[in-house]
This record gives C-alpha cells, sequence and structure tokens, in this order.
C-alpha cells in the first residue's frame, strides 16, 4: 500500500459536474481505494492503495461509470506531494494583496521547453517556475479581477491540468501526511 492525493478538473465549478465529497468518498471507496479523505469541494483527496488501484484511468474510468460523465484526474504520490511543497517557489516572494500563488497539475509532461516567466496575453498570470508535472504561476489583477491560470495553460501548451492555490496544496499534502497508512 502505498498513499497518493488525486486532484480532479472541473468538478464543482460553476453548477457544472457536481458531486457531494461524501458520495465521492463511496464511489472511491468502490473502487477499491482505503483510507479515502476529501478535502474542501473542489475534488481533492487523499487515499491509500496498491499501485494496480492507483491509476489516474482507473479512477477515471469508475468515476464515469459511477456519475455518467468524464472527470480527468492529476494523481501524485505522497512523495511527489511532499516534493511539490519541498520545493515551495513562492517562498521569499512578497505576495501582498496584488498577486495569489498556483500551482497547476498537468496530466502529461509539456513537450516543449518553456522561457520563464511566461506570461498570459493580458499579463493576469505568471507562470515563473516549472517542474516536468507542474506549474507555478502568480496571479495578478486585470480590469478588477484576478487571472486564473488553467484556462491559459491548457490552451497554449494544449495539454490537460487542473489548478489549485498553493495554500490548497499544502493542506492536501499535509492531510496526506497526517493519516494512518493502511496497512491491509
Amino acid at each position: 500500500m502505498a498513499r497518493y492525493a488525486a486532484f480532479l478538473r472541473g468538478i464543482n465549478v460553476g453548477g457544472h459536474k457536481p458531486i457531494k465529497m461524501a458520495e465521492l468518498t463511496d464511489i472511491l471507496t468502490g473502487l477499491g481505494l482505503e483510507n479515502v479523505k476529501t478535502y474542501i469541494q473542489s475534488g481533492n483527496f487523499v487515499f491509500d492503495a496498491d499501485a494496480a488501484s492507483a491509476t489516474a484511468q482507473k479512477i477515471e474510468e469508475g468515476l464515469l461509470q459511477a456519475l455518467g460523465y468524464a472527470v480527468n484526474v492529476m494523481l501524485r504520490s505522497e512523495q511527489e506531494m511532499q516534493a511539490i511543497i519541498a520545493r515551495d517557489p513562492f517562498a521569499g516572494l512578497e505576495l501582498g494583496d496584488d498577486a495569489k500563488p498556483y500551482v497547476t497539475l498537468l496530466y502529461a509532461p509539456v513537450g516543449r521547453e518553456l522561457t520563464l516567466p511566461w506570461f498570459s496575453p493580458n499579463r493576469d498570470v505568471e507562470v515563473f517556475a516549472a517542474t516536468p508535472g507542474e506549474l507555478f504561476s502568480l496571479s495578478h489583477p486585470y480590469r478588477g479581477r484576478f487571472g486564473f491560470p488553467n484556462a491559459f495553460i491548457e490552451k497554449e501548451l494544449d495539454v490537460i491540468a487542473t489548478t489549485r492555490n498553493w495554500n490548497t496544496m499544502r493542506k492536501v499534502a499535509a492531510l496526506a501526511a497526517a493519516l494512518t497508512l493502511t496497512t491491509g
């Protein structure tokens, strides 16, 4: 058994693809995942499973069958989550009211080299750090609203992704670290 964190793309956003976290937990448990714990309503959860059960494809297939609609799953091992948090590219940055920190989890590695910093056309999203599976960005206000990295990144890189604020990532990693690993 190993511990994993998963992030669902596009559920409970603006009334689209609604699911209650208790229902999600039941579905995931029915797929053979153990010790499932969710964090807030945006589809973040940690669980224990053997490597054969802990694949994004198996979880996606189970969610499609249970919900009747497709949901992309960005999956990270507990070690990968801890490495993301330990990297902390936001450390030392002065984040005032004009910047929000985000991590975009990529479904697959980007097929090209990125020149950083990389800005959205309106300069409301600044991607300033990257790993093969994640992009780290700052959102800046533009016309009274903060930019959100996901649509920009997916369009420009032609990759499926989901974005979480840095605080959510830290809390999911802490949730994963705090649970007692299932030994069954």
